[in-house]
């Protein structure tokens, strides 16, 4: 709204149309980098910090669209919480504080209902049930009172509501080649947190199972109809949750005990999806790659740098296991291509999934298994 203070001439003052149009402008340019910080694992700027004046938020809430201002608040929403949950701290709680996270997002979550009452499209819908799922995926932070806080079925009702309403946008989009990458990410973020309570025994415990696996096979599906590459993020998802669900290794201890705690307790959301591709990458990434771990001194740091080569036919057994859904049957063909899931781990891979590099990304609650190096956690 102060744009005339940078030209050169004296401007008349902005009409009514190039008001809106700059409030809306200003709305996605924040949503936008609200979204990419949550998809990346790191803290938004919330909106409060970005005004320097309250009356100019309430402003733009006033001249922008309602389902505009619906999207804002959601994502300003997470990031507020996600402020919360980094000053409570996450990396090693000790009971008090996860009782604090539980009420903490108890509180957020009531906020979150109110905003549903504003949802009346499936657009609306799904921006709400991210919003929910992101901030519930932070009880999984929790290791003390995981189990007794009994968030689990809320967690499951959200992710498989949030799954049905990507599948109802996808039913009207028809190609899903081209959907927006917060559609991706969502689907994730929901069958990543449905992977880890359909493998937990204590977990899915008198829980709606049969529809949480009806929405993993339904996540899976719908990113393969986002396939256009092999190689692609859509590609790597579908291997991925493929792999883990037919794993009988993941989220287990060496001596077979169930491992609920996230190993990855940096990256805020995006926590669950990295610990779940750390997972899969323990047990699929094959003994029979080639290694080469170069540590080079920069400005007195250590940094070190890996590269991956698999042998075409390393991929076969993930590759079996990607063609296959839960009760060990062949998925159904979407109609696209059969994908070559042999691809490389390359720092290509990592970059897509966002990995930490470094033994401080990976933080183990537990004693490791017997098989693990340290090349492990690279």
């Amino acid at each position: 709204m102060s744009s005339h203070e940078f030209s050169r001439v004296k401007m008349p003052a902005p009409s009514e149309a190039d008001l809106v149009r700059r409030s809306e402008l200003w709305a996605h340019s924040v949503i936008v980098y609200q979204r990419v910080c949550v998809t990346k694992g790191q803290l938004p700027r919330a909106l409060v910090s970005l005004s320097q004046d309250p009356a100019q938020r309430q402003n733009l809430f006033d001249t922008i669209a309602p389902w505009m201002v619906l999207k804002l608040r959601c994502q300003e929403l997470i990031a507020r919480c996600s402020e919360a949950v980094l000053a409570n701290g996450m990396r090693s709680m000790s009971l008090d504080q996860e009782r604090a996270l539980d009420i903490l997002l108890r509180t957020y979550e009531g906020q979150i209902d109110e905003l549903e009452l504003q949802a009346v499209t499936d657009e609306e819908r799904f921006d709400t049930g991210l919003c929910r799922l992101a901030i519930q995926t932070f009880h999984l932070y929790k290791i003390q009172t995981l189990v007794s806080s009994a968030f689990y079925p809320r967690l499951l009702v959200t992710a498989c509501s949030l799954i049905d309403y990507v599948q109802s946008l996808a039913d009207r989009l028809g190609c899903l080649a081209m959907c927006p990458v917060q559609m991706g990410f969502a689907i994730l973020l929901a069958s990543t947190s449905l992977l880890r309570i359909l493998k937990s025994n204590t977990a899915s415990h008198g829980l709606e199972t049969t529809r949480a696996r009806a929405a993993v096979f339904t996540a899976i599906n719908m990113a393969k109809q986002m396939t256009v590459d092999s190689a692609d993020m859509a590609a790597k998802t579908v291997t991925i949750l493929n792999s883990v669900w037919n794993s009988s290794r993941a989220f287990r201890k060496a001596d077979g005990g169930e491992y609920t705690a996230l190993r990855i307790r940096s990256r805020l959301v995006l926590s669950p999806i990295l610990d779940t591709v750390w997972w899969w990458r323990d047990e699929f990434d094959p003994p029979s790659r080639t290694m080469r771990s170069i540590i080079e001194p920069s400005d007195g740091k250590v940094f070190m740098r890996s590269r991956y080569s698999v042998a075409t036919d390393a991929g076969a057994g993930a590759a079996v296991d990607a063609n296959r859904d839960f009760s060990g049957g062949m998925v159904p063909s979407t109609g696209m291509p059969e994908q070559n899931n042999a691809f490389h781990l390359d720092e290509q891979f990592l970059a897509d999934f966002e990995w930490a590099l470094g033994d401080d990304a990976l933080f183990s609650l537990d004693p490791l298994p017997a098989n693990w190096a340290p090349a492990n956690l690279l």
